[in-house]
């Protein structure tokens, strides 16, 4: 297990230039970036960046959440509410009520299958990370335990080729990303 203090992370400028985000995890390949797992800081309405090709999951972890206004039909990010779309995409960030912190994962769907699940309360969650597969745990909210590990809200752990077992804590959310090479 790879803990991650997500607080000291350096900020990274946003593809677009309009803000920032924390890389917590990376996968790449012979061609380059397959996956990307991050947080982000949106701070004011504005443009979202795209990203030809690739697929994201957003997930609202700080906020009262923002529409996305494109083409087809807006689109609602909520708290720990897992949102799912596609990175070529031309979309307007609306924010409900202030600023907002999101969980992002980025990735090409033809190399890598992803999915983001939201895990409450006090439940023990068995995981498994096969070959070729990266589960990355964030906690939203008061904390949960991976294999004896304390995680505290806002940091998060990156599991590998392994049996795991996470336990939440009373009223917790984590979100687990599960990322696999194809």
């Amino acid at each position: 297990m790879k803990h991650v203090r997500t607080r000291t992370l350096e900020p990274i400028l946003w593809k677009n230039g309009l803000g920032t985000t924390r890389e917590i995890a990376q996968g790449s390949g012979e061609q380059g970036v397959i996956w990307r797992v991050s947080l982000a800081d949106v701070e004011a309405d504005g443009p979202f960046s795209t990203f030809q090709g690739m697929s994201r999951i957003l997930t609202v972890v700080e906020g009262d959440g923002f529409d996305l206004v494109g083409p087809a039909t807006p689109l609602n990010a909520r708290f720990s509410d897992p949102l799912r779309f596609s990175g070529d995409l031309k979309l307007w960030c609306r924010l409900e009520a202030g600023p907002v912190r999101n969980f992002n994962v980025i990735y090409d769907p033809v190399q890598c299958a992803a999915s983001v699940d939201c895990l409450t309360g006090e439940d023990t969650h068995k995981l498994q990370a096969g070959p070729n597969e990266v589960l990355c745990l964030f906690s939203v909210y008061k904390g949960c335990s991976i294999d004896g590990n304390r995680v505290e809200p806002t940091e998060a752990a990156i599991l590998k080729d392994g049996n795991f077992t996470a336990i939440g804590f009373e009223d917790s959310i984590t979100l687990m990303a599960r990322l696999k090479n194809r």
